[in-house]
């Protein structure tokens, strides 16, 4: 994807498939990718993306994988002139100022950038930054790394699924433990190394458990967003939930608990496991 950084817009945009359980629908995703080209990084650029690439003619990992982009993308926003007075490391207040004022669509996104809060703890520092992740327009930076691992163990008739997302700014995981008989969570926990509000991120650990005995399916994610997104959330412990949720059906079955020598991943097989994914993406769209 490539972005104009004035104005956040999608100028180009290409994919391509490697390897897809599904590979015959493929070509149908990849045709459609182009229309993302116009697109803004503003309010509602979730939901359109969404209608464009994703809903029941598309796919949500490409969906996913779109917004992850986005937002790595913008951390090379380059801070103006007229905003340089707020680019202080030492007090999380000017810096949660300026990241509202360099992406407006970022309000009530998370705790931190929770709009009832008019300040965080006050004169308290960041944890990770530096001044080369906020160019400043005589010096502005040339790249930003995110990278993200998702593994999952088998034990004892459960799934143990791990997420890490190590970038500039975060060192984050999530541990998630599935009894495969029940499709149900059992055990989640939190582990925050590096982060960028003292105070604020560490405190979203304890939200995760309250998925505790809920199930992995589809109608998970609405309480996903209610239990531990929104202005009192984290979005990066949802964007790791939402990957796992997406993910299980097809974990299950590379673990061996369903499996099918003629059609490893048949279709009709997994939606008799899971039929909350029926209509989910262009694959499960019959």
């Amino acid at each position: 994807i490539f972005l104009t950084l004035s104005d956040w817009q999608i100028r180009k945009a290409d994919v391509d498939f490697v390897k897809a359980p599904y590979g015959q629908f493929c070509q149908t995703v990849k045709e459609k990718f182009p229309h993302v080209v116009g697109l803004k990084a503003l309010p509602g650029f979730n939901k359109k993306i969404n209608e464009v690439i994703g809903e029941n003619h598309g796919c949500h990992h490409l969906v996913t994988s779109v917004i992850e982009t986005m937002r790595t993308g913008r951390q090379l926003a380059i801070v103006p002139q007229s905003m340089i007075h707020l680019l202080d490391f030492q007090d999380s207040t000017k810096m949660r100022q300026l990241d509202l004022l360099l992406f407006p669509n970022i309000g009530n996104s998370c705790r931190a950038y929770n709009l009832e809060n008019g300040s965080l703890v006050p004169g308290s520092g960041m944890t990770g930054l530096n001044a080369s992740m906020y160019p400043i327009e005589s010096q502005p930076a040339q790249s930003f790394e995110r990278t993200k691992e998702i593994i999952a163990l088998r034990e004892d008739g459960h799934l143990k699924l791990g997420v890490h997302m190590q970038d500039n700014v975060h060192d984050v995981r999530l541990e998630v433990t599935v009894d495969t008989k029940e499709n149900l969570i059992v055990n989640t926990t939190a582990r925050f190394d590096r982060f960028p509000y003292y105070g604020i991120c560490e405190e979203m650990i304890r939200l995760v458990t309250r998925l505790e005995g809920s199930r992995m399916e589809s109608e998970i994610k609405e309480k996903i967003y209610k239990e531990i997104g929104g202005p009192r959330g984290c979005t990066h412990l949802v964007d790791f939930f939402i990957d796992l949720v997406n993910l299980y059906p097809f974990l299950k079955v590379s673990n061996g608990y369903l499996y099918n020598k003629a059609e490893p991943y048949s279709r009709k097989m997994v939606l008799s496991e899971f039929p909350s994914l029926k209509g989910t993406c262009r694959a499960f769209n019959f």
